[in-house]
């Protein structure tokens, strides 16, 4: 007795006689969260307008292996004496002046980028102002900072910050 199998890629079970066999499809491998000894990161845009300043900072993959990144990245200003700047409130935004962005996964392969954007009042207009003299800049779902020589005048005590997002943020 002859017998002829067919075998399609749509089709989830093959049923023979007796047997039933189920064919799951090879799940897409997420890779593990990026830790901060993975990645540098850097500004590498700004913009200003009607008194708010947008700096975009990328997260750099500077390790041999790939890895993911999705939420938002942490950030505290310090002073001249490497402590924290009392009174700066940071919030989690999905759209600033600048841009507009919802959480995704963004996987980067070794030297790929991240982006997010931190938006904030730079017009005293009756606010007091802050000038920082480093960043604490924490990637998103990680524990250890990594610190970047970074001046940022904030007034008014508010930063937003947007989600880290693949490509690089345009639009103004």
């Amino acid at each position: 007795m002859n017998r002829t199998i067919l075998f399609f890629a749509s089709f989830s079970f093959l049923t023979l006689p007796f047997i039933t066999v189920a064919i799951h499809p090879a799940k897409a491998e997420v890779p593990q969260r990026c830790h901060s000894n993975q990645l540098s990161v850097r500004p590498v845009s700004s913009s200003a307008g009607a008194g708010n300043r947008a700096v975009n900072y990328a997260f750099t993959n500077t390790s041999s292996s790939t890895c993911a990144l999705k939420g938002y990245p942490g950030l505290e200003l310090l002073n001249a004496k490497n402590q924290p700047i009392k009174g700066i409130q940071i919030n989690w935004t999905q759209s600033t002046y600048f841009y507009s962005a919802k959480p995704q996964l963004v996987t980067l392969a070794p030297g790929a980028q991240a982006y997010f954007q931190a938006a904030f009042n730079r017009i005293p207009a009756g606010q007091s102002c802050t000038t920082s003299s480093k960043l604490k800049i924490t990637p998103p779902n990680a524990y250890r900072s990594l610190t970047l020589n970074d001046q940022l005048t904030v007034c008014g005590g508010r930063i937003n910050l947007t989600p880290v997002q693949r490509g690089m943020i345009q639009g103004y």
